[in-house]
């Protein structure tokens, strides 16, 4: 087996393993239990134009991944020369995401949402990887990307991470906003102890 066969596997199952996870937490939240006009409503509420461009940059990568894992003659110049020690890191990197967006998800339970609200009768979440990062299903989102950058050796892949990190501050600032509305005090306190998705080392 080549090195590069070797990757598009772990690539292929690596993807296979984060979307279960996501998947299987994504239905047990209380928000994949309200009817589709209850979901529509709060999309809307979210922002029309932020759910749309969530699509858009979900879909395009299935179909950038896709063209990846055939090895797709057309994309051959969007690969670059990597160590093959440093494409094992990656491999290794998105290995360790699955235990942590599992240790995320379990947390904070049926506080999740897929949209930026917070359940009825919520608290405030602080234990567990909430303790030390506000945001550690994004953290594990950019370790796990981070590590099929690497795996992949592609430009394209390494488009979408980049493509996608504004977006993906944008809405952590706006996560952020609502729940300072929804707990004020408690949680600016909860903002100066924590680093938003790395642990505050000082």
């Amino acid at each position: 087996m080549t090195l590069d066969l070797a990757m598009r596997i772990i690539f292929l199952l690596s993807w296979i393993i984060f979307g279960g996870i996501r998947i299987y937490y994504g239905r047990e939240s209380p928000w994949a239990k309200q009817s589709r006009s209850e979901r529509f409503e709060s999309i809307k509420k979210d922002g029309l134009a932020g759910g749309i461009l969530l699509l858009v940059l979900f879909y395009s990568f299935f179909i950038v991944a896709f063209l990846y894992l055939i090895d797709f003659p057309l994309i051959s110049w969007s690969y670059f020369p990597l160590l093959p020690e440093i494409r094992i890191i990656g491999a290794i990197l998105g290995v360790l995401s699955f235990p942590y967006i599992h240790w995320a998800h379990k947390t904070l339970g049926s506080a999740f949402s897929a949209t930026i609200q917070t359940q009825e009768a919520s608290v405030l979440v602080t234990k567990g990887p909430f303790a030390r990062v506000r945001h550690p299903i994004y953290s594990s989102h950019t370790l796990f990307n981070f590590g099929l950058v690497l795996v992949s050796a592609n430009l394209l892949i390494l488009a979408y991470l980049l493509v996608g990190i504004p977006f993906t501050y944008k809405r952590m600032f706006k996560e952020e906003k609502t729940l300072l509305d929804d707990f004020g005090e408690e949680y600016e306190e909860y903002m100066k102890r924590t680093g938003r998705i790395f642990p505050k080392l000082f």
